[in-house]
């Protein structure tokens, strides 16, 4: 993804007006087509420092963090952008292909539970220990239920 300044003029009074967006390339076939995935208003920012917050923007509506976000105001402006922002269009994924065709059912959520945590930080640290203290062995000797080992563990 990468962000577009555009400039819009008034017909009326004839000023000019910068907004930003950020833009999707993807390929239909033979063609390379562009989607604005959402519109970010007037950026005062560096137009250097596109990339790199198109990169945090990315990461985020992904709905992961970057342990690298080094720049304060780049990632200050990337939230103040999030909280405001409406999407003009959903971004197409491989999933949304899969879950056209797909088969859904009803699922009991209080029996789910996190097996492969795939994001950095407390989630990984917590489950790590949580196994290498074998903490739900004891909790089980200690008298704890399953149902709420299980509970324990989506906190």
């Amino acid at each position: 993804m990468f962000i577009r300044a555009k400039t819009t003029k008034n017909k009326a009074t004839g000023t000019k007006y910068i907004k930003h967006q950020l833009v999707r390339s993807y390929r239909e076939g033979d063609k390379v087509r562009q989607e604005i995935v959402m519109d970010l208003g007037r950026l005062e920012i560096d137009p250097k420092d596109y990339k790199k917050l198109a990169q945090i923007l990315t990461m985020r509506l992904a709905g992961s963090e970057s342990l690298f976000e080094g720049d304060l105001e780049l990632k200050s402006i990337a939230d103040k952008v999030l909280s405001s922002f409406s999407v003009t269009q959903t971004l197409r994924s491989d999933r949304e292909v899969i879950t056209k065709d797909a088969e859904f059912l009803n699922v009991n959520t209080s029996s789910l539970e996190a097996s492969d945590i795939r994001r950095l930080g407390p989630e990984l640290i917590a489950s790590s220990f949580y196994d290498r203290l074998k903490i739900k062995e004891q909790l089980l000797r200690c008298g704890l239920s399953r149902k709420r080992d299980r509970q324990l563990l989506k906190l």
